[in-house]
């Protein structure tokens, strides 16, 4: 190639060499935008060095929103309303003192329809979206999901059935449903807020206020205390409990490691979620169904024993 001889020669060849150096630059950003991407992704996948979880270790697919548990040690904690609630009903008291012997792991996020689907191959659910908590789901598909997922990864099972009769071993380390008691701790998050995480539910939460009459992708809103995330709000989430058909509170309640009554009509879930407004999203707030019953408005989330 001949040198430039003339003024418009080489002004053409200084308008060609700012294009690429423009061209280069566009590279260079776009490149440093994938590279954060990837590292966005890698912190997806691979937890906070500040908590202590186990992480779910089975066969892919699992989605990354749900492959983390952070682990609970044994603790005592005071449960039921805050004095000061004036939404409080007369089901959340009284507040008392409950002691866990057990140290267990919580799923850090609602149990997502990805991971659902992965174990179940199957979504029941109204609202799609992989990382939006699976719903319509009874607590009998919760018990059975549980099951097949310690199955699916060589645990033990945390539960055996005979038809709708199911009894559960806490000792096991296969997944279940949490007991009501170990959710309240696992929501308070050692902190005594009015929601799971914050006193302004709008920080923690999605309700009728803020969700626009739908789910949404777990793990937008802040975390509590212990890092779990959507423990007020989204979906409601299912617990182990029988409901108290005779006092509709905790005057029966054990003070150590309690699993509720024995028997009963309806089981027991917490947190509230997308369809209800904020005095249901409160960290005391409790609520029952049938064990049959399927609504989009009722999710879950892991738990698993590890002492």
């Amino acid at each position: 190639m001949s040198e430039p001889t003339t003024l418009e020669e080489i002004s053409e060849l200084k308008e060609e060499i700012s294009e690429l150096k423009e061209e280069n630059s566009g590279l260079r950003k776009e490149n440093s935008e994938l590279r954060k991407e990837i590292e966005r992704l890698r912190g997806l996948v691979m937890p906070p060095s500040d908590l202590s979880i186990d992480v779910v270790v089975g066969n892919p697919p699992y989605s990354s929103f749900s492959s983390e548990m952070v682990k609970i040690e044994p603790c005592t904690f005071m449960m039921g309303a805050l004095g000061e609630d004036e939404d409080a009903d007369d089901d959340e008291k009284p507040r008392h003192e409950v002691k866990l012997t057990r140290s267990f792991a919580v799923g850090k996020y609602q149990v997502t329809q990805a991971l659902w689907e992965s174990v179940m191959g199957n979504n029941p659910s109204e609202f799609k979206g992989k990382d939006r908590p699976v719903e319509c789901v009874s607590w009998f598909d919760c018990v059975d999901f549980c099951n097949k997922l310690s199955e699916k990864e060589g645990l033990e099972k945390a539960y055996t059935t005979n038809g709708s009769e199911v009894s559960q071993n806490l000792d096991a380390k296969g997944y279940r449903l949490p007991t009501e008691a170990e959710w309240e701790c696992a929501a308070r998050g050692g902190e005594y807020h009015l929601y799971a995480g914050s006193d302004n539910i709008d920080e923690v939460a999605w309700t009728r206020e803020n969700s626009n009459k739908q789910t949404h992708g777990v793990g937008q809103k802040k975390a509590n205390g212990f890092g779990l995330y959507d423990m007020s709000g989204n979906v409601w989430e299912w617990v182990w409990d029988w409901w108290d058909d005779d006092t509709d509170d905790y005057s029966n309640a054990s003070s150590e490691d309690p699993t509720g009554p024995s028997t009963g009509s309806y089981r027991v879930f917490r947190g509230g979620g997308w369809y209800f407004g904020a005095s249901y999203a409160r960290v005391s707030a409790r609520s029952r169904y049938r064990p049959s019953h399927r609504s989009k408005l009722q999710g879950f989330r892991l738990f698993r024993t590890t002492s």
